[in-house]
C-alpha cells in the first residue's frame, strides 16, 4: 500500500471515529473547541436518536445499548432497524441477588427475552 492511501485511509477513520462520537452526544462543542457550533445538533437525552441517525450513513452498523436501558425504554431501542438487542443490569437487581430470589430474576429474564417479539 503506498503512503499517500495509507495517510488518507488514517484520515478518513479518525473523521468516521469523530463523526460517531458526535452522532452519539459524546463529544460536546465546548469539548471540541468549537464554542460557535450549532450546540443543539450535538445534544441528546437519549441514545435512540443518534442510534436512528447513525442508520442512515451506516446501513450494515448493528448496535447493543446497554446503559440506562430498562425494561420501559427497551422497546424504543428495539423498533430500530440498526438494533438487534438490547442487554443490562435491568434485570439483575442486586435485591432480588442478595436475597437469592431467582424466580424475580427468571421473571425479568423472561419479559427481556419477549421484548424482541413485541417489538
Amino acid at each position: 500500500m503506498n503512503t499517500q492511501r495509507r495517510q488518507a485511509m488514517k484520515a478518513a477513520s479518525a473523521w468516521t471515529l469523530v463523526t460517531l462520537v458526535a452522532a452519539a452526544g459524546w463529544l460536546k462543542p465546548g469539548d471540541a473547541a468549537a464554542e460557535d457550533w450549532n450546540k443543539g445538533a450535538f445534544d441528546t437525552h437519549s441514545m435512540d436518536e443518534p442510534l436512528k441517525a447513525l442508520g442512515g450513513p451506516f446501513p450494515t452498523m448493528r448496535f447493543c445499548p446497554t446503559g440506562g436501558v430498562d425494561l420501559q425504554k427497551a422497546p424504543d431501542y428495539l423498533k430500530l432497524p440498526n438494533v438487534p438487542c438490547v442487554g443490562g443490569s435491568w434485570m439483575l437487581q442486586k435485591a432480588a441477588l442478595a436475597a437469592g430470589d431467582y424466580l424475580a430474576v427468571e421473571a425479568l429474564a423472561r419479559d427481556a427475552a419477549e421484548l424482541r417479539r413485541a417489538a
